[in-house]
């Protein structure tokens, strides 16, 4: 079993498996579109966008759906849009 290891989403990642290719290039292409430490990232674009709506790829269309759905079924308890406070408790980065 090969054990793979590396930083991403500001922590240390490892990964045990057969092969541990394409864990890390897994992880960078998940970053680049759901980190909100990276500027860049569609996520931190979407945030910093002030229009009211926005054009978003499918893959993020998909996880805004999900959460939404988790904040339903969560009664709210689960709720990702608490970005703003979140980052007013401190935690604003990596």
């Amino acid at each position: 079993m090969n054990r793979t290891s590396f930083r991403a989403m500001g922590t240390e990642i490892v990964a045990f498996g057969s092969d541990g290719s394409g864990v890390a290039e897994f992880f960078a292409e998940a970053e680049a579109v759901f980190s909100r430490f990276d500027p860049d990232s569609q996520l931190s674009t979407l945030n910093a966008d002030p229009r009211s709506s926005v054009d978003v790829t499918p893959e993020m269309a998909a996880c805004l759906r999900a959460a939404a759905e988790l904040r339903l079924r969560t009664g709210g308890l689960v709720d990702p849009a608490v970005g703003n406070s979140v980052a007013a408790w401190g935690y604003d980065r990596s």
